[in-house]
C-alpha cells in the first residue's frame, strides 16, 4: 500500500509594506531584520546610521512586527535617465511561501516606477518573489 502525500496549500496572510529608513520608528526592527536573512552591508548607510537619500529600503509587517524587506538605490543611467538596482532582500523563514514576497516585489517595482526609474537591474529574482 502506498501513501499519497497531499502538498497542504499555505494561506497568504496579510501583511502592511511601507518604505521605511533611518527616521522611522520601525527602523531599527527592520534592520535587524536585514541583518538576520540579507546583506545589511548592502545599505547605503553613513557613520551615523542615515541612510542614503538614493536607496529605498521596503519593509512588509505582519502585525507591527517586520518580517520581509526589499531595498533598491537609484543610480544615473543613461541619458537623463535614472536606473533602480536591487541591493538586498531576505524574509523571516516563518513568514516565507505565505505571498508576502510576491507583494514587496509588486512594491518595489511599483515604486521604482514612481520615481521614473528606466530599468530594473538585479530584479529577477527567484520565486516566490517574483
Amino acid at each position: 500500500m502506498s501513501a499519497i502525500m497531499e502538498k497542504t496549500e499555505v494561506q497568504a496572510i496579510p501583511a502592511r509594506i511601507d518604505v521605511v529608513d533611518h527616521a522611522d520608528r520601525a527602523w531599527n526592527g527592520v534592520l535587524t531584520l536585514v541583518m538576520r536573512t540579507g546583506d545589511w552591508r548592502k545599505l547605503q548607510m553613513d557613520h551615523d546610521g542615515w541612510l542614503s537619500a538614493r536607496q529605498i529600503v521596503l519593509a512588509a509587517f505582519v502585525d507591527g512586527k517586520p518580517v520581509a524587506h526589499l531595498s533598491f538605490h537609484i543610480e544615473p543611467g543613461g541619458r537623463s535617465s535614472v536606473d533602480a538596482r536591487l541591493d538586498t532582500y531576505g524574509i523571516d523563514a516563518e513568514f516565507a511561501d505565505r505571498g508576502i514576497e510576491h507583494r514587496l516585489w509588486v512594491a518595489a517595482v511599483a515604486r521604482a516606477r514612481d520615481l521614473r526609474c528606466m530599468r530594473l537591474i538585479g530584479f529577477e529574482i527567484a520565486s516566490p518573489w517574483l
